[in-house]
């Protein structure tokens, strides 16, 4: 399922940056992002997975926030990194020759 928003929420006590973004979040405050292009730009920062991870940022699925343990996880489901991205396919199987992406009824609609 695709992620349909992602909230980036700062309970850390002081104001953070995602530097490589250029993205600044206030000490209380939160960034929402509702674009597939937005998405997988902030998906795609290291500094956010970074401060994520540690627990300084929280991200929010737009209905539960994301615990920092499976930050990663989470990240990887939602951007693969592959042409046309995750975020838009049900399921994704990766194998040793490559992947191969399968809509909801387990019919293969793209290899690698």
């Amino acid at each position: 399922m695709a992620l349909k928003s992602l909230v980036i929420k700062n309970r850390s006590g002081s104001s953070q940056m995602i530097r490589d973004r250029g993205t600044a979040i206030p000490n209380g405050g939160q960034e929402t992002y509702t674009t597939l292009e937005d998405i997988r730009q902030m998906l795609t920062s290291e500094d956010l997975r970074v401060l994520a991870a540690a627990g300084t940022l929280v991200l929010n699925d737009g209905a539960q926030d994301i615990s920092s343990s499976v930050v990663d996880d989470f990240i990887q489901y939602h951007d693969t990194g592959i042409p046309g991205g995750g975020a838009d396919w049900d399921v994704l199987v990766f194998d040793i020759a490559g992947y191969v992406v399968c809509d909801n009824n387990g019919n293969a609609v793209a290899r690698s």
